[in-house]
């Protein structure tokens, strides 16, 4: 696998689409679903652009490749694991994975708890891990569309709701861009909720200075329910 290609690549491209509504360059990506072991082609890939666009804020992750495998090979294993993967004119623009909440991912284990404090039964739910799309094709609605397709493929599964967790940073964190918009919008937009369920993940983490040392990091968990439930 490669790289992702190079931004000068993507910008022409997306900058070409600018002019078409969401509706229209929605319909210009090709999005693909994929399931199990149909993931392991992508690993390697999806590894590489969390290393790379996980450095930024507000993630701060250095990560390795060797974490990543080890990481990634949960979605791999896991039958019920999903990746939506983006393309335009055959060059992969962005990815969204997710996998049932009961499973044996690290990441979904260490906060299994606090959700079962929300009297929800954990097995109706999916967990959504990453939404990585390319720079030049954000603010499109694409995060949105990839999202809103793995909810329809874990419904039609049997699946009731969905979550997620985002990062929690300062408002005055001094490696905050000044143009960054907060990822409050697009969970709005899907019909997410905000919980008051925050957990402490550990990993290596870009420090002010540069340098780079583990920390735990807050995350607030986002729930949906795919129907209104029944009271």
């Amino acid at each position: 696998m490669r790289c992702p290609e190079s931004s000068k690549h993507h910008h022409s491209a997306a900058k070409a689409r600018a002019i078409a509504s969401r509706q229209e360059f929605i319909q210009m990506i090709e999005i693909t679903l994929l399931h199990g072991s149909e993931i392991t082609d992508y690993t390697e890939l999806i590894g590489l652009w969390r290393i790379q666009y996980f450095r930024e804020f507000p993630y701060l992750y250095q990560g390795t490749m060797e974490y990543e495998a080890k990481y990634l090979a949960g979605l791999v294993s896991n039958p019920h694991a999903v990746v939506a993967v983006a393309r335009d004119n055959a060059q992969i623009i962005g990815f969204v994975t997710a996998l049932p909440l009961v499973s044996d991912f690290d990441i979904v284990k260490e906060f299994n708890a606090h959700f079962q404090t929300l009297n929800r039964n954990i097995q109706d739910y999916c967990y959504i891990g990453e939404i990585i799309i390319h720079p030049d094709y954000r603010g499109n609605g694409l995060a949105l569309e990839m999202t809103q397709r793995i909810e329809q493929d874990m419904q039609q599964r049997g699946f009731k709701g969905a979550c997620f967790l985002c990062v929690v940073r300062d408002p005055d964190h001094p490696l905050r861009p000044a143009d960054y918009l907060e990822i409050d919008g697009l969970c709005q937009r899907a019909n997410y909720i905000k919980t008051d369920i925050v957990s402490q993940f550990e990993w290596p983490t870009i420090q002010a200075d540069g340098s780079c040392r583990n920390m735990q990091n807050p995350m607030v968990l986002w729930i949906k329910a795919f129907e209104a439930e029944e009271s």
